[in-house]
């Protein structure tokens, strides 16, 4: 009774009562021998020790369990006891990890600390809604040191990349930096922490709505709060206990094996991405970079008037499908919503001068086919086609640059040079091969186009016809004689039915009965 008693003392009291059980045992668990002890002096010494000896032993048996007890349930409370005054949330892929405290009685004032992986370009956790729109977000990312951490506070007005928040105030907290591959943050926000345009955090909530994102993985590093980031990869829905979150005041603690504390994870998404930029990029790529000067080389070494038409055509939709992609996607960030960039400006001008170049070819065409003869539209056509082929390739190192995706520049200049390569093997290439061709095979029109199959002139056995109409049939005099025909082929000198306006000729427009072989 005594030893659970002590339990239920302070620590300093536990103490002086375990050494009073050490010292004192119970009074009433005489030795049998003690009277005959008090009959026998002599034994008296025999006694005592033997009776001392027990209750060392008993006695410190009873310490060593007291000792033991006291220490298993004193472990026991500090492991299972809350870490009150804290709310810690960790990602799934543990890719961002978060602790919040209020302080009691501070007014606006919101102790945070964030953590995430190097290897990823920036994280963010947003609180006040389970949604983008209306929620203050908290982004970390490497500044430009590499060994220090940037903090932007921002505002999401909905879908799209948040705003910088230049309105909330904080004081940075010790612990702050990149440590053992992760980027810590710890800061004491004081002014526009718990409101803001659009949303606010109820810190008697007990299920506030909290979400957070992470940025894909590679190299990012910038000192600016306002700067653009690319589209996450992965995103997520969770509650924070605000009640248990007020306490003392101190900055959160995230340690290594931190697990969910006072939140509650509501939905996971990972592996996202942003399709209208990559698909606006492979179609503009394609069809500026390879399409068009591939349709050039159709029309200058093949002569392919109808397949460059086609190529250009295909060419052109491709073109305006990834031009709505690019426009659609400038919506979803920043840096591209003011339509102001230098990549943006020079696309609207190519897409400008690619539909004026497939008019303009249209027309040359058209005229061609009535007059054989090469048109003004011909040169403004070449020479919109270099125009574009020339900014359209230059515009795509931009845009790769403009996507924060320097890196396919590389492939993108491996790809060009390839090109011309190509290029260069089929332009000097074929105007070999055709010096060695036979003669036989006559020689090429020359011109802007060739005329359809219709208009050339027949080849048979290596020499051309003349282009003019075929002889008039002249049948021989004796046959006149003998059965009686006459020459179809008009005398200029006489007069004919069509010629006279007679009123045989105007009453019958198909020839007198009486000739018939005339008529047919």
């Amino acid at each position: 009774l005594r030893l659970l008693v002590s339990l239920t003392l302070p620590p300093s009291q536990r103490l002086s009562s375990f050494s009073h059980l050490c010292l004192v045992g119970p009074s009433h668990h005489r030795h049998p021998d003690d009277q005959i002890a008090i009959r026998e002096p002599g034994r008296i010494r025999r006694l005592e020790a033997r009776q001392t000896a027990t209750m060392l032993f008993s006695n410190l048996g009873r310490a060593a369990l007291a000792a033991a007890t006291f220490a298993t349930l004193s472990l026991a409370q500090s492991s299972n006891s809350p870490d009150l005054g804290q709310s810690t949330f960790v990602a799934p892929e543990k890719n961002v990890a978060f602790g919040f405290t209020v302080p009691e009685n501070s007014g606006e004032d919101v102790f945070i600390t964030m953590r995430a992986p190097i290897d990823r370009t920036w994280a963010a956790i947003g609180i006040g809604q389970d949604r983008m729109e209306g929620s203050l977000i908290f982004m970390i990312y490497r500044d430009e040191s590499g060994s220090g951490v940037t903090f932007s506070p921002r505002v999401a007005y909905g879908n799209y990349e948040p705003t910088y928040y230049d309105r909330m105030k904080w004081e940075t907290l010790p612990g702050t930096g990149v440590f053992n591959g992760s980027m810590f943050f710890s800061a004491r926000c004081t002014d526009h922490c718990r409101s803001w345009p659009g949303g606010w955090v109820d810190v008697s909530n007990e299920n506030q709505k909290a979400i957070y994102a992470v940025g894909p993985k590679g190299g990012f590093f910038s000192n600016k709060r306002d700067t653009s980031v690319k589209f996450h990869e992965e995103f997520g829905r969770f509650t924070i206990n605000m009640k248990r979150t007020i306490g003392p005041g101190d900055a959160p603690v995230l340690k290594g094996d931190a697990v969910n504390e006072g939140t509650n994870q509501i939905s996971a998404n990972d592996g996202r991405r942003d399709y209208k930029s990559i698909f606006h990029a492979v179609l503009m790529v394609g069809s500026l970079v390879f399409l068009i000067p591939f349709g050039a080389v159709l029309l200058r070494l093949g002569n392919m008037v109808r397949w460059h038409a086609l190529n250009q055509g295909v060419a052109l939709l491709i073109v305006i499908v990834g031009f709505v992609l690019g426009v659609l996607t400038s919506f979803w960030y920043s840096r591209s919503r003011g339509f102001k960039s230098a990549h943006q400006i020079i696309g609207f001008i190519v897409v400008a001068f690619l539909l004026a170049q497939f008019a303009v070819g249209f027309l040359h065409h058209q005229k061609y086919k009535k007059t054989q003869q090469t048109t003004p539209y011909k040169t403004v056509h070449v020479w919109l086609g270099r125009i574009i082929i020339a900014l359209g390739t230059f515009n795509a190192f931009l845009g790769f640059s403009f996507a924060m995706n320097r890196k396919f520049n590389y492939f993108l200049a491996a790809f060009i040079i390839l090109m011309l390569l190509v290029s260069l093997f089929f332009t000097f290439g074929g105007k070999w091969v055709r010096g060695r061709m036979p003669a036989k095979f006559g020689n090429q029109a020359q011109g802007g186009y060739n005329p359809e199959p219709w208009r050339q002139a027949p080849t048979h056995g290596g020499y051309a016809y003349d282009g003019g109409a075929p002889p008039a049939y002249q049948p021989p005099s004796h046959q006149n004689q003998t059965i009686g025909l006459t020459s179809m082929v008009a005398d200029p000198a006489q007069p004919t039915k069509e010629r006279s306006g007679s009123r045989d000729y105007r009453n019958n427009d198909l020839g007198s009965a009486h000739q018939p072989r005339e008529m047919v």
